[in-house]
């Protein structure tokens, strides 16, 4: 899978240039009057695989010391730069991390982190898209702990993402990443969260199908694309490799993308090639 990654970054370099960045944007839709936009607020993610909460806390406190307090209308958010995709391959168990979702929208590698302690014995559990500054609650996402040794975790999707964990697994205390299958809203409400914290107020977020009219007032550039290809191959990446490649092709879904990416290298190298996705993390 990581040697797949690396004809992955060939690929992303020649389709979108070494100066490519990533860009998640926030629109208004109306003029800003008295720090409130007149019209609807709206996030607009550019397929960024690498953004992260403290980022997203920087962009609120950017907003608020520019004077923005909130919208008239409606906190609006578009994930459809990328398809929406709950995993990248099936064929990996419920709850790993490395099988991430795909999104449009993406934060903290779309997983949320689960702690949990024993006090006066019973379990205690959080879920938050902590950062190294911010550490916000996270309402979509809920753990709770079951008394039984086997399965370790069980997933049920939904509004709300329900899991279930093994309490003859947890021991006194700890912590680790799960994955979040619906990764817009995710970013969405995190991003209400830190926005609420300096004082913007937003109403829950609503998922649009294609991006409304509006100024731009506040962005996220990720770091130039050599640099993001540098993290994915020392890290291996799968989430990385996903949304670079598929911003690549430009293709609707990961078969398509690899068959183009599987082309481009016939084309180009001479090279029989038959991949179905970008990061090799699937089994065909």
């Amino acid at each position: 899978a990581s040697v797949a990654k690396a004809v992955t970054a060939l690929y992303a370099l020649e389709k979108l240039g070494a100066g490519y960045r990533f860009a998640t944007r926030v629109l208004a839709t109306g003029p800003v009057a008295g720090g409130t936009v007149q019209g609807d607020l709206v996030l607009v993610g550019g397929g960024d695989p690498t953004l992260q909460t403290d980022q997203l806390g920087d962009l609120a406190a950017r907003l608020a010391q520019a004077g923005l307090k909130g919208a008239t209308g409606r906190f609006l958010f578009w994930d459809g730069a990328l398809p929406r995709l709950e995993a990248i391959s099936s064929d990996q168990p419920v709850h790993v991390g490395y099988n991430a979702a795909i999104s449009g929208l993406n934060l903290n590698f779309n997983r949320a982190h689960f702690e949990w302690k024993r006090v006066d014995g019973a379990w205690r559990t959080t879920v938050d898209a902590r950062g190294e500054r911010f550490v916000p609650e996270v309402g979509m996402v809920r753990v709770d702990v079951a008394q039984r040794d086997a399965p370790l975790f069980t997933y049920a999707p939904g509004r709300v993402e329900g899991w279930t964990v093994a309490s003859g697994a947890l021991g006194k205390g700890g912590s680790r990443w799960l994955p979040v299958r619906d990764p817009g809203a995710y970013v969405a409400e995190v991003f209400r969260t830190l926005a609420r914290a300096q004082g913007i107020r937003l109403e829950v977020g609503e998922r649009v199908a294609a991006v409304p009219q509006g100024k731009e007032i506040g962005r996220v550039d990720s770091e130039p694309l050599p640099d993001v290809l540098r993290d994915m191959l020392k890290f291996s990446t799968n989430l990385t490799a996903e949304c670079v490649g598929l911003t690549a092709s430009g293709a609707t879904g990961l078969s398509a993308s690899g068959r183009a990416m599987s082309d481009w290298v016939r084309t180009t190298f001479g090279v029989a090639f038959d991949l179905h996705d970008h990061s090799g993390l699937g089994g065909r």
